[in-house]
């Protein structure tokens, strides 16, 4: 792969094939793959997200899950994987928004309760506030 930061077509179709034959990913694979993942990760700016390397390891190990399934006579394979990687970012952004939504709506329904009764104001950026 050399010290390119970006994949090579036909070197990435090599890799593949011989993982094929091997039935496991290659070294070199593991590595294009992790590549992939956090080149885009970069393209869409999720490195400003504070799960960003949970993103890079979710569309890395997505690949490792699905690269068996891929028909190399079928498909281009950098855009195969880069829609593999793209749509599991996708999905576990998405669910961290969900958990995101769901604290907060926790927090704020503790806050109304402690107000309704015991008459205090919660304030959980700067503690408890009567």
């Amino acid at each position: 792969m050399g010290e390119q930061n970006y994949l090579n077509n036909d070197e990435f179709i090599r890799e593949l094939e011989l993982s094929h034959e091997k039935g496991e990913p290659t070294e070199n694979l593991h590595i294009m793959f992790f590549e992939l993942a956090k080149n885009i990760a970069r393209k869409y700016n999720y490195a400003k997200l504070p799960y960003s390397d949970d993103l890079i390891m979710e569309g890395y190990m997505k690949c490792i899950k699905v690269f068996r399934s891929f028909n190399m006579e079928k498909t281009n394979p950098f855009a195969y994987f880069t829609s593999v990687i793209e749509n599991r970012m996708r999905d576990y952004i998405k669910k961290e928004n969900k958990q995101k939504d769901l604290i907060i709506k926790s927090l704020n329904e503790y806050k109304e309760e402690m107000k309704q009764e015991y008459g205090i104001d919660v304030n959980l950026n700067d503690g408890w506030e009567k």
